[in-house]
């Protein structure tokens, strides 16, 4: 049975986890503490819990003041928003006399706390029981192994998981039984707190691929971002070897119609592109600004080196099943967006996974670093780099400007 608390007051939060543990087989019940609105809802995107205990006064923040109807405006927000996941039961609780006649017909159930007595322990052991007891006769799987606030998926082991690897140095397996994918877990400091972090590469190259593992990655962890980092084909004369691309708006150039045109067969493109959230979009300006920390990013790269200096780049990427090695070819993908940045084989199956999947959804967006230009001269030389730079790119979009707080 899951429960999660939600209290400002840490004392009273205690207090009631207390009385919680003294139910009948407490090693049955896994207690959650939160003490702020935006953590009661980071909670509610990613888990399902079988209880929430509401305090009705809630500070959005946990240093800011308690508002008054926090926690009621929190529960008319779960009750008509499908991106939270219900609890099975919810609980009002505050140790004002006037919130408790002022609320009570907005919750099935509300208990009056008061330190000073012990009336109201009864009736929490006697709610608690009774939710045990319903929740028992459910056969309701776990929705979600854990959650994670980013997901990185990479297409394959080497060199681009290999260089999110080098990003810590404390990761963790975790094996889900019955899933052959091997996930990575750590935690990245940033300013504000520590980010739990998990990746996994794909076992081949290509959307479906690709696609498969964003699923499964969003099912069992529920990211609030889900980001795909490696290396891709750029186009010469927009960007330059070593560039980061942010693929906005990502498409699929295989998609279209072949008719017959005069005896020759033809390719008419008709693809759905799609674009990342606005949001994201700003956040990445930020850090494509900050000219000082990408000079250092290619400063602190030991090896082989283009000449350029590391620009980010946000624009069309053309997602593809095949490597391309041909300058003829990039001119047909032209004909579906012009100013084409870059060509790759994933972004698309990941972006497309991310917003088709159950809610909540989370924030997703490809950024590669451009190894090569995909004509004839195409080689290896600088995968390692640019694995390197997205990987590094993304560690300070996590550490200094992605919002861990946003809704």
């Amino acid at each position: 049975m899951k429960i999660l608390i939600a209290d400002d007051n840490i004392n009273k939060a205690r207090a009631i986890s207390s009385v919680i543990e003294r139910t009948e087989e407490p090693e049955k019940m896994s207690i959650e503490f939160v003490h702020d609105l935006i953590s009661v809802k980071r909670e509610l995107r990613a888990n399902y819990y079988d209880l929430l205990l509401l305090d009705i006064q809630m500070p959005l923040r946990i240093d800011r003041q308690a508002e008054d109807t926090g926690g009621i405006e929190l529960l008319n927000e779960i009750c008509s928003n499908n991106k939270y996941i219900m609890p099975g039961n919810i609980i009002g609780i505050t140790e004002h006399e006037a919130c408790f006649e002022l609320y009570k017909e907005k919750f099935l159930s509300i208990i009056k706390y008061d330190s000073s007595t012990y009336n109201w322990e009864g009736e929490l052991q006697n709610s608690i029981n009774y939710i045990k007891m319903i929740t028992q006769n459910r056969n309701r799987p776990s929705i979600v192994i854990d959650n994670y606030d980013v997901a990185i998926i990479c297409a394959l082991e080497t060199p681009e998981l290999s260089a999110i690897k080098e990003l810590s140095n404390k990761w963790e397996n975790i094996d889900i039984p019955g899933d052959s994918t091997i996930y990575y877990a750590t935690s990245l400091t940033t300013k504000n707190r520590d980010i739990k972090v998990i990746a996994a590469a794909c076992d081949q190259m290509g959307m479906t691929a690709a696609a498969v593992l964003s699923m499964k990655m969003i099912s069992n962890f529920r990211p609030l971002y889900l980001i795909m980092p490696g290396i891709s084909g750029g186009v010469e004369g927009e960007v330059n070897l070593g560039d980061v691309i942010i693929a906005d708006p990502s498409w699929d150039y295989g998609s279209g119609k072949i008719k017959c045109d005069k005896g020759e067969e033809v390719f008419c493109s008709d693809p759905l592109q799609l674009r990342i959230d606005k949001d994201i979009i700003n956040m990445i300006k930020s850090i494509s600004l900050n000219k000082e920390l990408l000079k250092n990013i290619r400063k602190d790269w030991e090896g082989n080196r283009p000449k350029t200096d590391i620009n980010i780049h946000i624009g069309p990427v053309a997602t593809g099943a095949a490597v391309i090695a041909n300058s003829k070819t990039i001119e047909v993908i032209k004909q579906s967006k012009r100013k084409v940045l870059g060509i790759e084989m994933e972004i698309f199956g990941v972006m497309y996974a991310a917003m088709n999947c159950s809610k909540p959804r989370p924030y997703v967006f490809g950024l590669k670093a451009v190894c090569d230009f995909a004509d004839s001269n195409k080689s290896d030389g600088f995968q390692d780099y640019a694995a390197y730079v997205s990987a590094r790119v993304l560690y300070k979009l996590i550490e200094l400007y992605l919002d861990f707080e946003i809704e």
